[in-house]
């Protein structure tokens, strides 16, 4: 009964030990590829926000530039109309324009 005993002993513990190991190299294969996997998916989410948002950025910049044309436009036509009723300009104009006579009280 003590042979049947060690062979079954030694049957468990060879068991355990091949179960252990494996589960040990398993673990450690689960550790390295997930990290890898966790590390990829990561890098490929941030690679597209990055993108998003630089589009966003791009996108606003544009909106930004018209806006600033256009009130530069707008600033252009201003000054230039301005300058057109300056004192010297007025002059200019004034000159060529027609005179209308006055009626006066008596």
């Amino acid at each position: 009964m003590s042979d049947i005993l060690n062979e079954f002993l030694k049957l468990i513990g060879g068991v355990a030990a091949i179960g252990g190991a494996s589960s040990a190299f398993a673990y450690a294969m689960f550790r390295i590829l997930t990290t890898k996997w966790i590390d990829t998916r990561f890098s490929e989410r941030l690679e597209a926000f990055k993108h998003q948002q630089n589009q966003e950025i791009e996108h606003l910049r544009f909106r930004i530039n018209t806006m600033m044309d256009r009130n530069v436009k707008l600033h252009q036509r201003e000054f230039a109309r301005n300058v057109e009723f300056t004192y010297g300009g007025f002059l200019y104009n004034r000159a060529h324009c027609h005179r209308i006579p006055t009626v006066s009280k008596p």
